[in-house]
């Protein structure tokens, strides 16, 4: 058996818990269920379809998932998954009083989630862990008004991230100046256009190392890179961590 294939423990105590676990396509799919603690997990690879009494919810690489205690939900994985969990049991202690489930896409978080895994000092780690998700967590109500056209200029890049995209092609596609479509595009998302794109690119490089064999240089070339060592710049320049790096401590 692979070590990729393996669940990994990385930390545990009577306050957290971190691991990295492994689901099969529709073999580990789970029934309603609950936990005794606040879950905050990262996808890594895969993709599942998770329902709660809030609604459903199809969750991709890069994808935060955040579950309070006791909150009952239900899970199909579509496709084989690999998911880096935080258990809270002791969430007074860390301050993550996350009370509400929330599933928030593609931000660059990973590089924080990664701390916790290396940093000795769990608190001051989720600290920033917290410090950086909280603005994005606590945006819903506007997340409800952006604006249709805004909407589907994400669904392009989300679809065809790993082309070259140009701003004034897709401000074409929406009949808006490119200028003005960046600065809305930021306004909602907190990130701009470009940066969004390699959000996407880097979580698609992290999925092709931890679900594939291919090789640094082939995952550079399929990420849309064209040598390793640009790739390895960009991609440390994105998550504080080289691409061998992120492989070490991600067990793969």
């Amino acid at each position: 058996m692979k070590k990729r294939d393996q669940d990994v423990m990385y930390y545990e105590d009577n306050s957290i818990r971190i691991t990295r676990k492994n689901y099969v396509k529709f073999e580990n799919n789970m029934l309603p269920h609950d936990h005794d603690f606040l879950s905050v997990s990262l996808m890594l690879s895969g993709s599942l379809i998770e329902h709660t009494e809030k609604g459903t919810r199809i969750v991709k690489p890069g994808s935060i998932l955040i579950k309070p205690a006791l909150l009952e939900h239900s899970n199909i994985f579509t496709e084989s998954c690999t998911i880096l969990s935080l258990n809270i049991y002791d969430w007074e202690y860390y301050k993550f009083d996350y009370k509400n489930w929330n599933i928030i896409q593609q931000h660059m978080l990973l590089k924080y989630f990664l701390r916790i895994i290396q940093d000795k000092d769990k608190k001051q780690s989720l600290s920033a862990l917290k410090s950086n998700l909280s603005p994005i967590a606590d945006t819903k109500h506007i997340q409800e008004s952006i604006p249709e056209w805004v909407k589907h200029i994400r669904t392009i890049i989300d679809t065809q991230f790993l082309e070259p995209l140009k701003i004034s092609e897709l401000a074409k596609e929406v009949n808006v100046h490119p200028v003005h479509l960046g600065r809305t595009f930021k306004n909602y998302y907190k990130v701009d256009i470009k940066a969004y794109q390699k959000q996407l690119r880097m979580h698609f490089a992290v999925s092709q190392m931890i679900s594939q064999n291919n090789n640094l240089t082939q995952i550079a070339h399929s990420t849309g890179y064209a040598d390793q060592s640009h790739f390895s710049r960009e991609f440390k320049k994105s998550t504080d961590f080289s691409p061998k790096k992120i492989a070490s401590l991600l067990n793969v």
